[in-house]
């Protein structure tokens, strides 16, 4: 057996064997006996919901991640990426577009094997425990805006890199990365706001009162913002959400009307100090960053590996082309992921955890905040409970008792 066929066999099983322990340590935990450990925080029936829910989900998630490895597996051992590469070589011989319909129809192949499963969260599971209110022309209308502009960003990449390579052929993934770069920046500071309109109607209905507290609080603590933004959410979800766009004195805070419609203007403050502690800190510039030089890094690597016949050959193809390289590279790499997810997750607690210490420290309201904590868990339906193995893999934000502790613990 051929040494990539091997590796990637592994990391297949391997990523789906850990998801499937961390995920069943999850329902260990969520028996009813675990209640014990937060009857401070949550009554039995809201523990009881959420628990719930997070093994319904969880369930769904463990048939949904099968069946796409097992779809994997079978594309790749009934020679699809062949196949595929087949038929796109039957089209116009034209380099941008053989390559852009084969990333396109492999990624419309992924797409599709996850439709069930997010059809079931969405029309039943979400309806059950009342998080969602979505209609089905509304959920067509949001996830074809959403596909269109996942279809549009995926033509975008595929045809910079296909354009680079002919051009420059060994030197294209610098050339490639100079443009992610300020597709990164512009990513980071606008992306929100418009990803938000373009599915949201955005408004500012938010009361004089409360308005004027934000804008005083965000003047207290040196962030200056231009405007504050309700997206219409409670028309589909439960689901509290807030963030900031733009850069110097251009930002504007993004906020939920469930969050306005249900907290008191002391929680909502709470939510905004952890917000605006993520751009006090700097923390949009350690994740821009992080992700410049990981998209460097990954382009060099791709320099070497799309053009590797010995990886085209674990695959069953045996024409070498950039296009079918970049398809077999990303599988390849998406095996290691369980290598370097920890270390990511890790980081992203930790800014969370810097953002609630920046919030306690400026809104000086431990109660407001635990409150806070404690009505985003419930709403948004998180695990009361989750494992620490699960979080240590899985976890970009650290558990809400574990952030209510700290809470508690932490000296004004």
């Amino acid at each position: 057996m051929k040494l990539y066929t091997v590796i990637i066999l592994i990391g297949i099983v391997l990523n789906y064997i850990n998801y499937l322990v961390a995920t069943l340590l999850n329902f260990v935990n969520l028996k009813s006996a675990n209640y014990e450990k937060v009857k401070d925080y949550f009554s039995y029936l809201d523990f009881k919901k959420m628990a719930l829910y997070a093994q319904a989900r969880s369930r769904a998630e463990i048939v949904s991640v099968f069946l796409c490895v097992f779809a994997l597996l079978a594309f790749w051992l009934f020679a699809g990426f062949k196949t595929l590469d087949d038929f796109v070589r039957t089209l116009p011989r034209y380099f941008i577009l053989e390559g852009s319909v084969y990333v396109i129809v492999f990624f419309s192949y992924l797409v599709l094997l996850n439709s069930a499963y997010y059809m079931y969260i969405n029309f039943y599971l979400d309806k059950k425990y009342r998080v969602s209110r979505l209609s089905i022309s509304e959920f067509l209308i949001v996830n074809t805006k959403k596909y269109l502009l996942y279809y549009a960003m995926a033509l975008v990449i595929s045809i910079t890199l296909f354009t680079s390579y002919i051009l420059y052929d060994e030197n294209f993934w610098w050339i490639v990365w100079i443009v992610a770069t300020i597709i990164i920046v512009l990513y980071t500071y606008y992306y929100p706001s418009l990803y938000l309109r373009y599915l949201n109607k955005v408004n500012n209905a938010v009361s004089p009162e409360i308005r004027d507290k934000i804008l005083e609080f965000c003047e207290r603590i040196d962030f200056p913002i231009s405007q504050i933004n309700i997206f219409e959410s409670s028309r589909r979800t439960n689901r509290i959400n807030a963030m900031f766009a733009g850069f110097g004195k251009n930002k504007s805070i993004i906020l939920s009307d469930n969050l306005i419609n249900n907290f008191t203007t002391d929680e909502i403050l709470a939510v905004i100090g952890h917000e605006a502690g993520h751009y006090k800190l700097n923390h949009h510039l350690h994740k821009m960053f992080y992700r410049i030089f990981s998209t460097g890094i990954l382009l060099f690597l791709l320099n070497y590996f799309a053009n590797d016949f010995t990886i085209f050959k674990s695959f069953y193809v045996y024409n070498i082309s950039f296009y079918v390289g970049i398809v077999l590279y990303c599988v390849l790499l998406s095996t290691s992921i369980i290598y370097i997810l920890p270390f990511i997750n890790s980081k992203l607690r930790k800014m969370e955890r810097a953002a609630d210490t920046f919030s306690l420290s400026h809104t000086k309201n431990k109660e407001a905040y635990i409150s806070a904590l404690k009505k985003v868990a419930v709403r948004n339906l998180y695990n009361p409970v989750p494992h620490k193995y699960y979080v240590f893999f899985y976890y970009n934000r650290i558990p809400t008792i574990d952030r209510i502790h700290y809470v508690e613990n932490y000296e004004l």
